[in-house]
């Protein structure tokens, strides 16, 4: 017998790359649940829902009461709405998964209610192929249908990374919120220059050419997801202001003359550090066209 799929917020990116993934395996049915009235070209499922999640719907909680795999696409505020609307309707052997950006609030929700739940954070973008790519993985319970899927995300050659939401959360601090602020301080500060993105790009180097290029694709892509980040985790703030007063120090070193102090603030602290920063650095030289290496560190 097939397996029930739901999954909310199938319009989207990753709900639409899950259904992709997901849709021609002969054991799977696929429901779509989206707010627009037909399914977007980039999604394929059985059936197609249009609801709006965060308000009573007596189809969507026939759907619900009988998925027995509910994937979770959705924005934190709204994931959280159908959650405290819809938890009654979900199976207690129901795995349900989940793709928020910040789990301290959605790992109690889970642990409340007893689920069977995965809860992820591709660390990648929904347009980007999958292979080789890192995915978080928070397990609550475990179930044969959270074993399966798990399985499947191996066999998509997806690079597994198990932690507690606490662990993916502190960490997450540094990987995103802090590499996303100072992404957008960059960002923020050409945005309010004089001086055109276009007579710039005539004498970039590619540290320049490639922070730009971070920059575009926050701006170009669902910002709602960059603010969720920064928002959400208990850890924003506190590592955006430690990010604050590493850029205070920076300028004051510089101001105060002291070549000593510069150098201590931007020198690796320990020994891994130095060997993973090195090796890094290494592979962006050799993914650098020969030609421009020269400039890379202008």
């Amino acid at each position: 017998m097939k397996k029930e799929v739901t999954i909310l917020g199938i319009n989207g990116g990753f709900g639409a790359l899950f259904s992709r993934l997901l849709f021609n395996r002969s054991e799977l049915t696929i429901n779509g649940v989206d707010l627009g009235d037909t399914i977007h070209p980039s999604g394929n499922c059985s059936r197609y829902i249009p609801a709006d999640v965060r308000a009573d719907n007596q189809a969507l909680q026939l759907i619900i009461s009988t998925s027995e795999i509910i994937i979770i696409c959705l924005p934190e505020d709204v994931c959280y709405k159908f959650l405290a609307l819809y938890n009654r309707y979900i199976s207690q052997t129901a795995l349900i998964i989940d793709t928020i950006s910040v789990k301290r609030e959605v790992a109690s929700i889970y642990v409340k209610n007893g689920f069977n739940a995965v809860s992820l954070n591709p660390m990648f973008g929904p347009d980007l192929s999958v292979g080789g790519k890192n995915i978080i993985v928070i397990k609550f319970k475990e179930s044969q249908l959270s074993d399966w899927f798990i399985s499947l995300l191996k066999k998509w050659k997806l690079h597994i990374v198990y932690t507690t939401s606490e662990e993916h959360d502190k960490m997450s601090s540094l990987i995103q919120v802090a590499t996303h602020a100072a992404i957008m301080a960059f960002g923020i500060t050409l945005n309010n220059s004089d001086i055109s993105m276009t007579e710039l790009l005539k004498m970039a180097t590619p540290p320049f050419s490639n922070l730009s290029a971070l920059f575009g694709r926050i701006i170009s892509g669902n910002q709602k997801v960059y603010w969720n980040i920064q928002k959400e985790n208990v850890y924003a703030s506190e590592i955006r202001k430690v990010l604050i007063n590493n850029l205070i120090a920076l300028d004051k070193s510089i101001d105060q003359e002291n070549e000593e102090d510069f150098n201590k603030l931007i020198e690796a602290k320990t020994q891994d550090q130095k060997e993973i920063f090195k090796e890094l650095s290494s592979r962006f030289f050799l993914s650098v066209e020969p030609k421009k290496r020269d400039f890379i560190i202008k």
